[in-house]
């Protein structure tokens, strides 16, 4: 496997495992993005879609298909304006303290266009 391979392949699963980490705080209670109810359970099935695209495209971006690295490159670039934006929606209401959750998906989809940027540079 090659190095562009394997981080697109950690930086999908650090993007599914931060969909399960927590998300938010209300006083004592910790929730995470699937016990907050259908519209953020939909963004992290949203974010997990995006993050298993990013996987399978950086995975088989690998020489004659280099063009693969591309289209991972436009779904990280996608996963990545969509937590960024989110974050930013998050930091506006203040009764929530922002779990971790947020940044480790962040996180992953960094290192998936790290990844493409990697696949497409040894085309």
């Amino acid at each position: 496997m090659k190095k562009s391979q394997i981080i697109a392949l950690l930086g999908g699963l650090i993007v599914i495992i931060g969909t399960f980490l927590p998300y938010a705080t209300a006083g004592e209670q910790t929730l995470t993005m699937f016990s907050m109810g259908q519209t953020a359970k939909t963004v992290a099935i949203t974010f997990i879609v995006l993050a298993g695209l990013c996987t399978i495209f950086g995975f088989f971006g690998k020489d004659k298909a280099w063009w693969l690295s591309i289209v991972n490159m436009v779904f990280a670039a996608i996963g990545a304006l969509l937590i960024f934006m989110h974050i930013s929606k998050l930091h506006k209401e203040s009764d929530l303290n922002i779990g971790l959750c947020v940044y480790v998906i962040a996180l992953g989809f960094i290192i998936c266009l790290a990844s493409s940027v990697l696949g497409i540079k040894r085309k």
